[in-house]
């Protein structure tokens, strides 16, 4: 990926408080490893989609440190004062809002300064124009929104629009948009680690005829 052009990375750990030791190890194995091969000055990130508790994250991400990670993303749950604790006691900077909903959610993370980088996107957060609410709250905070790529091409109309300096980076799964993609013409796959803006009107998709096999209408009845 980084011959490719990506700029950065962002890898998830398979082992949590319930592997113990063992777990830990592993955990670490894997993060240095990939350090390794990218280099120490490569942006990297890592993500553990809410599955550890605060202990067991204070103490992992204070083991990961010396790798220098440019955010972890959801150790836990996006709770407020957890959050807060994490970052408070590792000096990691923290992201979360995969899982947030409307302005009103990253609101009460950014006053009560537990966040770093809030990850929230348009499929889960409100539509493109709750997006855009939150990256100007966001930016009233000096708060970076590192746009989360779940459909990628409504969240790339929301990067576009915004300053570098509000949404520095567009979040790309290269296997989930796989299928993400699967329906429509174009398709949005990064090229050198970029992704280009639509043309085509709207969110710049149509469907692909040739990948719809059959068609069936479904009549609902009150």
């Amino acid at each position: 990926m980084k011959e490719k052009g990506f700029p950065a990375q962002k890898w998830y750990f398979r082992y949590g408080p319930a592997d113990g030791e063992e777990g830990r190890r592993k955990n670490l194995e894997q993060a240095r490893a990939i350090r390794e091969a990218v280099g120490q000055h490569y942006m990297l990130m890592f993500d553990v989609w809410m599955g550890w508790e605060v202990t067991y994250a204070i103490d992992m991400l204070k083991a990961l440190a010396p790798l220098n990670p440019a955010w972890f993303e959801e150790p836990i749950p996006p709770r407020v004062a957890a959050l807060k604790k994490i970052r408070e006691a590792t000096g990691i900077p923290i992201a979360t809002g995969e899982h947030l909903h409307t302005r009103w959610q990253v609101k009460e993370l950014l006053t009560a300064s537990a966040v770093d980088f809030i990850q929230t996107n348009c499929d889960w957060a409100g539509g493109i124009t709750e997006q855009l609410k939150i990256c100007a709250l966001a930016s009233a905070f000096d708060v970076p929104v590192m746009q989360m790529g779940h459909s990628v091409i409504p969240e790339l109309h929301v990067a576009a629009a915004q300053s570098p300096a509000v949404v520095p980076l567009l979040e790309f799964r290269m296997h989930g948009q796989v299928w993400h993609q699967h329906f429509f013409k174009p398709n949005y796959f990064p090229e050198n680690g970029r992704v280009r803006l639509p043309e085509l009107p709207g969110l710049g998709l149509v469907l692909d005829e040739g990948k719809i096999e059959s068609r069936e209408t479904v009549e609902f009845r009150s």
